[in-house]
């Protein structure tokens, strides 16, 4: 017979995305993976064996939800005290192109859902290519994990991994999800948390205007619609120039790009305003950072400067908004939509169309003398009109930017002119930071060219 440990209830963001899976069952909507290329020999026995290590060190891949067994309908997770898992490993390298099929294998497994219930909401997979080239895929549910854990996982089993191959023990100590969760449960019933509640219910009075339309989509409908990734390199010279430019000014990169992006909107849509749905990280102490689990949440930033200003002054003005908004960031988004006058249903379920991520972790990690390089996967169901990431994932090399983004509002053309122009005014403001946002150029010289 399976046993658990005692039921607690949901953290505010598990809540939220377990909410909108069960309105979407047998959707991949929240599967997050990847895989990690593995240079050199993996012996698949002291895989698996570390894998299971893994799971017995790190308690959020041991959770499991369990269905509602009260009046409030909502529900409830537990926790394997102990869990078994199998690491299969499937050869490819007899069969011809064997990166080609590994990779469309790869991409299948991370759109295959979960059993939601009562189940381990993650699968580990060895994969094959050469004798001497091997591929770990790693496929989570987002109720156990966010990005940052991720990025942990990997560097944790790498080192489980590394020491068995050394014939060391490994260090099996870490820290316990439950400890946040109990937090958590805390911050929901505290004067923080009403504090929190009043101040988002007074940036939001009314319900802002929309961003973007549906335009490919032509009737309203609650269904879901998949979405597709376009990706581009900024050269690290030039990130690094920005970087120079965010230290004179004494702001971040990201605040840079977060004015790139405000300048493009706020002057296409012909709005004095713009709302970015920003991730924040929610780890609130460094014991929390060393923590696997699903801790991140999301903030709606409006961003109302108009376009009178230079962009020096929009920067600085977006970095004061940040820091005043920073205290208030633990408050639930989908309580914040409620309180905009948002009710999930229908065409419009949240207050921004486009949410902007900054991904700085290092993802890299040996085992034992294999060196191994992390690639992330999409699920190719991003719902947010147009998500931005911006992922610098190692110090030396080319900064990956991801636009993802939703068919009912963008094709590929619409997503590579927005690339190209994103690039354009970024490349633009690091000659002429000081530049009025309303006088900044949109279009690229070839853009330009065409519409002549």
């Amino acid at each position: 017979m399976t046993t658990f440990h005692p039921l607690s209830p949901l953290g505010t963001s598990q809540r939220d995305i377990w909410f909108d899976q069960i309105l979407h069952a047998d959707s991949p909507l929240y599967n997050l993976g990847g895989y990690a290329k593995i240079n050199g020999v993996v012996d698949p026995e002291r895989f698996e064996l570390a894998v299971n290590l893994l799971v017995k060190k790190h308690d959020a891949l041991r959770l499991v939800i369990t269905e509602a067994n009260d009046e409030s309908g909502l529900a409830q997770q537990s926790f394997f005290p102990q869990l078994s898992v199998t690491v299969p490993l499937i050869d490819f390298s007899e069969q011809p192109d064997a990166q080609a099929q590994a990779l469309a294998w790869m991409q299948q497994c991370v759109v295959d859902p979960f059993v939601l219930y009562k189940q381990p909401l993650f699968r580990y997979t060895q994969l094959k290519i050469s004798p001497n080239e091997f591929y770990f895929v790693g496929v989570y549910h987002h109720l156990i994990t966010d990005g940052w854990s991720i990025a942990l996982l990997t560097r944790s089993l790498a080192d489980i991994y590394t020491s068995l191959s050394q014939g060391r023990e490994p260090d099996l100590s870490a820290f316990s999800y439950l400890d946040y969760l109990e937090k958590e449960n805390d911050y929901i019933h505290s004067l923080q948390y009403q504090k929190d509640r009043d101040y988002w219910q007074q940036q939001y009075k009314t319900t802002p205007a929309a961003l973007l339309s549906p335009c490919y989509r032509n009737q309203p409908t609650e269904e879901i619609t998949s979405g597709k990734c376009h990706t581009f390199y900024l050269p690290r010279a030039t990130y690094n120039q920005l970087n120079v430019l965010a230290s004179e000014l004494k702001v971040s990169s990201f605040h840079l790009i977060l004015g790139v992006l405000y300048t493009y909107f706020i002057r296409t849509s012909q709005q004095s305003n713009l709302i970015i749905g920003l991730p924040i990280l929610n780890r609130s102490n460094a014991n929390f950072r060393k923590t696997a689990g699903l801790f991140v949440g999301i903030s709606p930033l409006n961003f109302d400067f108009g376009a009178d200003l230079s962009f020096t002054s929009l920067v600085e003005h977006i970095s004061e908004t940040l820091k005043r908004t920073y205290r208030h960031q633990r408050f639930p988004i989908s309580e914040i939509n409620q309180l905009a006058g948002l009710t999930g249903r229908g065409e419009r379920a949240q207050l921004f169309d486009l949410s902007v991520s900054y991904e700085k972790q290092n993802h890299d990690a040996n085992f034992g003398d294999c060196s191994a390089r992390s690639i992330g996967l999409s699920n190719q169901m991003e719902q947010t009109p147009l998500t931005v990431f911006i992922r610098e994932l190692n110090e030396a090399e080319d900064v990956q930017v991801d636009f993802s983004y939703n068919l009912a509002y963008f094709n590929q053309q619409d997503i590579e002119g927005i690339a190209a122009r994103f690039n354009h005014i970024l490349e633009y403001i690091l000659i002429e930071p000081n530049k009025l946002v309303a006088d900044i150029p949109l279009l690229p010289f070839a853009e330009v060219q065409q519409l002549k």
